[in-house]
């Protein structure tokens, strides 16, 4: 018979054996790569704007540098100095807190012109600028006189 002082194994079930290959959850690599991807290329466009940037900083300081070395007179694309084409403006009297100006303008050169004609109006002495205003023509041909018009609306006195 059977020792009392022995503990007798109790019949119990066992777990199943482990399969011989379990499956490992996938992770998804997709979004990663996606995200990637568009960082790069988020990146990618932020650099190209700097430089973009830098570049037009420079060329606009190059330009400044030349139009101030040239007496204010751009040399940009297509430009040549025309200022003797334009005449000397005619200011008429303020109305309704603006005054119109009339500036003559006659093409010296042997091809047809366009005028960017940039007007300040300052003190005599220089010393204060009261205002600034853009007077344009376009298609002048040789020889031709024209005037461009345009309006200052600051007061200034007379």
């Amino acid at each position: 018979m059977s020792d009392p002082t022995q503990i007798q194994p109790v019949p119990t079930m066992a777990p199943p054996p482990p399969p011989w290959h379990t499956p490992v959850k996938k992770r998804r690599r997709w979004p990663w790569v996606l995200l990637a991807v568009a960082l790069l290329g988020f990146g990618g466009c932020t650099a190209m704007v700097v430089a973009a940037g830098s570049a037009v900083d420079n060329a606009v300081d190059e330009a400044n540098k030349q139009t101030e070395a040239n007496g204010g007179i751009s040399t940009g694309a297509g430009s040549q100095d025309a200022s003797a084409d334009v005449g000397t403006p005619a200011v008429d009297p303020p109305e309704f807190g603006m005054s119109h100006v009339r500036i003559p303008v006659t093409n010296n050169s042997s091809k047809r012109s366009d005028y960017w004609i940039e007007l300040s109006v300052t003190s005599a002495d220089g010393a204060t600028q009261y205002d600034t205003t853009i007077a344009t023509l376009s298609n002048v041909e040789p020889g031709q006189s024209a005037t461009a018009e345009t309006v200052i609306t600051k007061d200034f006195p007379a």
